[in-house]
């Protein structure tokens, strides 16, 4: 299954663990097809870098996500969300024709579906998910 990963399910995921890491494991074991645009993955690196300067982790990770992720073309104009640094995961979706937007932010919660994309909270999609 396809979906768009927002950048605070990955970090969450990674330093804290709990519900986030569940959907990283599912993407390290190749039940997720995690897709991303050049724009995601530099959010991705400077924000696990800026939480922490360990270089060999964010290189870790990096690679990681370059190996295990689709990128794509993603840019739009339109304007989704009450914040536009979150649009970028709205375009990558819709270019990739991903169902599911993964996130905790409100601003992309708020917005519920777009285009029969899906935006929810990693719990709802583990609910999702393993209903199969």
């Amino acid at each position: 299954m396809q979906v768009i990963l927002d950048t605070n399910i990955l970090v969450s995921g990674i330093f804290w663990g709990g519900i986030p890491y569940k959907i990283i494991e599912l993407w390290a074991n190749n039940k997720l097809d995690i897709v991303i645009s050049e724009e995601i993955l530099e959010e991705y690196i400077s924000v696990i870098y800026r939480i922490s300067d360990d270089k060999e982790l964010t290189n870790h990770w990096k690679n990681f996500i370059l190996k295990s992720s689709h990128i794509v073309e993603a840019k739009s104009k339109v304007k989704f969300s009450r914040d536009k640094d979150d649009d970028k995961f709205i375009y990558c979706a819709l270019a990739s024709n991903s169902p599911f937007i993964i996130t905790g932010d409100k601003d992309l919660l708020d917005i519920k579906e777009v285009q029969n994309i899906k935006i929810l909270k990693p719990n709802e999609f583990l609910k999702i998910f393993f209903k199969k």
